[in-house]
């Protein structure tokens, strides 16, 4: 407690590339990560539970703060498209208020399923910066679960 540490070994390239996964795009040569930029830094400061970063995105056009929101709003996948059980039907919830997300306050939406984004903001005339906070254990082991289910759905028809 009373601490904050600056540097967390690989957590700031896992953020870049699986934002840029999450963004992929369908190509002639099959699906290939976004060809975004995506800038992150990771500090940790101690919080019971929850994650919360800093994420900066270089498009190649330029972007509004209220279209990434709408895209953000508007996300559905697979496992929301199937309605699996455990998956959170708004996997971002983006709240518009300048003090959030904050981990005691945002940490349990959905259950803590859901991911929850503020802050959204444009930084010069490509990129937008924005505020994500997560449920690190509730969501990081809900996702093994979720994958589980979606095998057992996708692959065997059951669930």
């Amino acid at each position: 407690m009373d601490n904050a540490i600056p540097y967390i070994e690989r957590e700031e390239w896992k953020v870049v590339n699986e934002t840029r996964k999450i963004l992929r795009e369908a190509r002639s040569s099959g699906i290939e990560p976004a060809d975004i930029e995506v800038f992150a830094t990771a500090t940790r400061v101690p919080v019971l539970d929850a994650h919360l970063e800093v994420v900066y995105v270089k498009f190649r056009r330029g972007a509004e703060p209220e279209d990434v929101a709408d895209a953000m709003k508007s996300f559905r996948s697979l496992p929301q498209e199937l309605h699996l059980s455990t998956a959170p039907e708004n996997p971002i919830v983006v709240r518009s208020e300048a003090n959030r997300p904050q981990p005691r306050l945002n940490r349990y939406v959905d259950k803590g399923r859901s991911v929850t984004v503020g802050r959204i903001g444009s930084i010069g005339s490509r990129r937008v910066r924005y505020v994500v906070l997560e449920h690190n254990t509730i969501r990081e082991a809900g996702n093994a679960i979720l994958i589980a289910e979606l095998y057992l759905k996708h692959h065997l028809g059951v669930v």
